[in-house]
């Protein structure tokens, strides 16, 4: 049998052995049957699997042979039918501790984590003692449902018993469940303690860290790993790869690709593969991530999908929309996530046009039905471009509404202008019993800060709260400060910087935008210094409102001192808008003269510009004199702006 297996592994090996078997009744060794099961298993083949379960019931074997039985209910569980395995499993008529575990890691396989303990619990009933294997499948049953409290039982069990001296694969999956729960001390407490550690339990360390973001950990805990001698697999470079795209570590990932190259795992590995032009397309390397691409030995539907995503998620909507047009050319057939993909990419550019055509495509291959990642995908594609009908349409046909449908329209609304339209569907969505995620709370901070919603923003305010999001979130935090300070709640949006941790230059930004809107001068000068005390970089937007201030209080050596900070303490280069707010500030001061000398040191590219500002600030401030020599200067430049176009237009010709 083993033979047959090597030399067509792929095909129908299975089939022709057991039509073989049938015929010539040679169903008289359990191995054989067992070889058999194993070959069902390999291929996936239930229907081959079911024929050989008849044939065992039909020889009494599943009552004379548990071990039959129990490759029986590994064979019904591996194929994806649970409802069968524990069918075999009834009948079996002694149970086994095999018997008890292949019914336990088919609940764990299937992720019905709470059927697992339930079923080991009758174990105990049953009078049997768990094995190592068993604590191994409850463990992951417990990390898979979040059961804290039965983990930390089963530990201490299996700390009592001394199973983890000898069991690298028992001290992965704490690790692992640890991880799971975020309890990172933990998990590395087991980890240390082990005797042995190999490849899989630093690598179930490492996954908790990618998973939960904490990027810096994963890639020191792959260098601890190295420096113990031991050489990354393909599962633990797609986690460094993906801990590289959270902290933008571009370098770092190229060294890991260096590492991929030299071990030769992109020879066949798509996954992998996938995850370099991920890695390369989230770090903003985009040329990278196609040379990564046309390189790769294998690319199917996951590697196009990955490139149309990053060039999607760049800005680059017509790139990814030829992609995939280019993907099908080469008879490649999308799954869900590339058509997500695509259409946001649709939503991007505002090509509802070739969205519709996407979504008659998805309908056509029958894939909307119950698919929630497709529809939410559709809604936000059409909300982008403004269809509302369309958007609403999808969203109210789709049997499940969540929290990511229901943003989808305020963020649209929000894009377009639509705000009480947003509110509205905020208030609608709370009556769905659906709690705001981040996103939607920064998108209905920014309606109430549109229409002066005041009140409604309060409420959004206490909803903020009870999440106890604003501590942890710089987006939030902006966004409410934006909000109180818009609406005229200048104190409340200054409560809400001084009170966060984390209130970052955006909210700052806001806030003083806000005080500079109701003519707080003396307010804008304070809060950047606030702000310099807590070692943030000023903005643009903050020096013009600083400059703005400083002109409303006529300090025009205050004023110049910011200006000349910008370029020799921050390295920026002073704008349009910052050269104008000198201007008007020198012109407020009455001095004239030196409004002048920083027009002369502007860019010629603003000369007309600049001489319209001046002129403005002299019919403000009463300088005929300096008023007509701007106005010389712009009628000037006006005339070398003709010029330069018929110029232009001459050469075009």
């Amino acid at each position: 049998m083993r033979k047959y297996k090597q030399r067509w592994p792929g095909g129908e090996v299975a089939g022709i052995q057991i039509k073989h078997s049938f015929e010539h009744q040679e169903f008289t060794e359990g191995i054989t049957i067992m070889s058999q099961l194993k070959a069902c298993i390999d291929m996936r083949n239930l229907h081959e699997g079911g024929k050989l379960h008849a044939e065992i019931v039909e020889r009494g074997l599943l009552k004379q042979n548990i071990f039959v039985g129990n490759s029986l209910i590994n064979m019904y569980a591996k194929c994806g039918a649970l409802a069968k395995a524990k069918v075999v499993f009834e009948e079996l008529p002694f149970k086994t501790v095999v018997s008890w575990n292949s019914l336990i890691t088919a609940y764990v396989q299937h992720g019905n984590g709470d059927e697992a303990l339930a079923c080991f619990h009758r174990m105990q009933d049953d009078g049997h003692s768990p094995s190592p294997t068993t604590f191994t499948c409850l463990v992951k049953a417990c990390g898979s449902i979040g059961a804290f409290e039965k983990g930390e039982e089963l530990h201490a069990e299996i700390v009592r018993m001394g199973l983890l001296a000898s069991d690298v694969v028992l001290g992965s999956a704490l690790v692992d469940m640890y991880s799971k729960f975020g309890l990172f001390l933990k998990a590395r407490e087991v980890l240390n303690g082990l005797k042995v550690r190999n490849i899989v339990s630093w690598t179930s360390l490492i996954i908790g860290y990618c998973e939960s973001g904490y990027a810096t950990e994963a890639l020191d805990c792959c260098r601890e790993m190295k420096c113990e001698g031991l050489t990354p697999d393909a599962v633990t470079l797609t986690c460094m790869l993906k801990a590289c795209c959270t902290a933008k570590e571009v370098e770092k990932g190229r060294q890991v690709h260096a590492e991929i190259l030299r071990n030769g795992f992109l020879r066949d590995d798509t996954m992998l593969g996938a995850a370099l032009v991920d890695m390369y397309g989230k770090c903003g390397t985009l040329p990278k991530a196609k040379e990564v691409f046309d390189e790769l030995p294998v690319r199917d539907a996951i590697p196009w999908s990955v490139l149309i995503a990053c060039y999607s998620e760049n800005g680059h909507g017509n790139e990814a929309l030829n992609y995939f047009e280019h993907m099908i050319h080469e008879g490649h057939a999308p799954d869900a996530m590339t058509f997500a993909c695509v259409l946001k990419a649709c939503g991007s550019i505002g090509a509802d046009a070739k969205g519709k055509e996407i979504h008659a495509d998805i309908v056509r291959n029958g894939m909307l039905g119950n698919s929630t990642i497709l529809s939410n995908a559709l809604v936000d594609m059409y909300a982008k471009c403004g269809a509302f009908a369309q958007a609403k349409q999808v969203f109210n046909e789709h049997p499940i509404q969540d929290v990511v449908s229901c943003t989808s329209l305020i963020a649209g609304y929000c894009q377009h202008g639509r705000f009480e339209e947003a509110i509205k569907c905020y208030e609608q969505m709370k009556g769905m019993s659906l709690s705001p995620n981040a996103v939607t709370l920064a998108c209905i901070l920014k309606a109430c800060a549109s229409v002066g919603a005041t009140g409604k923003g309060e409420e959004v305010h206490a909803e903020i709260a009870r999440q106890d999001l604003l501590r942890s979130n710089t987006v939030i935090a902006g966004a409410l400060v934006d909000m109180y300070a818009k609406c005229g709640a200048l104190g409340r949006a200054q409560e809400v910087c001084e009170e966060v941790c984390v209130c970052d230059v955006v909210a700052w930004s806001a806030l003083m935008v806000g005080y500079c809107q109701y003519g707080q001068a003396e307010k804008v000068l304070s809060c950047f210094e606030l702000l310099r005390e807590e070692g943030l970089t000023p903005d643009e937007i903050m020096f013009s409102c600083v400059l703005k201030a400083c002109s409303r209080l006529g300090a025009a050596g205050k004023g110049q001192e910011y200006f000349e900070a910008m370029s020799s303490n921050y390295g920026m280069i002073p704008t349009f808008e910052h050269h104008s707010c000198m201007v008007d500030l020198f012109c407020r001061s009455g001095l004239f003269e030196r409004a002048l000398a920083v027009i002369e040191k502007m860019p010629s590219l603003n000369y007309l510009r600049a001489w319209f500002v001046l002129m403005s600030s002299c019919k403000k401030w009463g300088n005929v004199k300096l008023g007509k020599l701007a106005f010389q200067h712009a009628t000037q430049s006006m005339k070398i702006s003709q010029s330069m176009k018929i110029w232009q237009n001459t050469c075009i010709n």
